[in-house]
């Protein structure tokens, strides 16, 4: 595995942005009006996305607030699968190495406090959030299991 990122295309760039300019918009306007009083109509208007587009990223007003990054992209997953078993600090740097990478397209600070903030007066927000760390946890020990041969619930 490198430790450089490949470059994304123009097409996984504008897919990214959209994402994060649904994201954006969402967060913006539930921190202005509050979660009751804002839409998927106003967040897609805000975006400038049809509601198509919406759920071709999202399934809920929710999942759009709680947005971290993007999943791994199979090909990475795949490319850090098959570099086969190591020592554990290797696997671990790479690993490092392939999110930190991947998280270059993760909220921005001020994002992601604000997305706190509105989990934690917001049941519906912070369950969804919950249950997205959570598979992004189970992602992340599948990817390592699978290339040590572990399981993903050994240690």
């Amino acid at each position: 595995m490198s430790d450089r990122p490949e470059p994304v295309d123009l097409r996984e760039r504008r897919r990214l942005q959209t994402r994060a300019d649904i994201r954006d918009s969402a967060v913006e306007l539930v921190r202005a009006n509050g979660f009751g009083n804002v839409t998927i109509e106003q967040i897609c208007a805000r975006a400038g996305v049809s509601q198509r587009t919406y759920f071709n990223y999202f399934p809920t007003k929710e999942s759009a607030i709680a947005a971290g990054p993007p999943p791994l992209p199979h090909r990475l997953v795949g490319e850090f699968v098959a570099a086969g078993p190591a020592a554990w600090s290797t696997v671990f740097h790479e690993l490092v190495m392939l999110l930190s990478h991947h998280l270059e397209d993760a909220p921005a600070r001020e994002h992601l406090a604000a997305m706190l903030e509105i989990a934690a007066s917001t049941p519906a927000v912070h369950a969804t959030l919950l249950s997205a760390l959570h598979s992004q946890e189970r992602d992340l020990a599948d990817m390592v299991a699978q290339r040590c041969g572990a399981r993903p619930d050994d240690e």
